[in-house]
Order: C-alpha cells, then sequence, then structure tokens
C-alpha cells in the first residue's frame, strides 16, 4: 500500500484509516435494486450521502489543490 509508507516507514494510523473507510464502503453498498443497504432506498438511486463524501474526499482535489500537491515528498 503505497499511502501506508512514509520515507519507507509504515504509518499504521493511514492502514486503520484506509481500513475503516473500506469497512464503511462495504457497509454501505448497493443492493440490487440500487438502494443502499444503511441508508435505505431513495427516490432516485443516486449514491448514498457516505459515498458522496468518499467521492468528494477520495477522488477528487480540492479546489485549491494542484497535482502536484497531491504527492508527498520524503
Amino acid at each position: 500500500m503505497r499511502a501506508s509508507t512514509r520515507c519507507g516507514r509504515q504509518v499504521p494510523e493511514v492502514e486503520r484509516l484506509v481500513a475503516a473507510w473500506q469497512l464503511l464502503l462495504r457497509m454501505h453498498e448497493r443492493t440490487g435494486d440500487g438502494a443502499c443497504r444503511v441508508c435505505g432506498p431513495g427516490r432516485d438511486h443516486r449514491l448514498c450521502t457516505v459515498w458522496q463524501v468518499a467521492v468528494g474526499y477520495f477522488l477528487r482535489r480540492l479546489p485549491n489543490e494542484s497535482p502536484v500537491e497531491r504527492r508527498s515528498a520524503c
């Protein structure tokens, strides 16, 4: 896991955070009819708020952040 190393050392806090998000997202998987398992059926089958937050934080960069700033250097 690339994010869990800092200059060759393991970062346990990152591993715990990743594991927690993975579990949370598995809990909020969609059912066969497109509803969230935890949040229940939505009116228009959009992503539940848990998935919306995950997409916002993990798949998109912040408005004031350049792609270069996302990379951490040792």
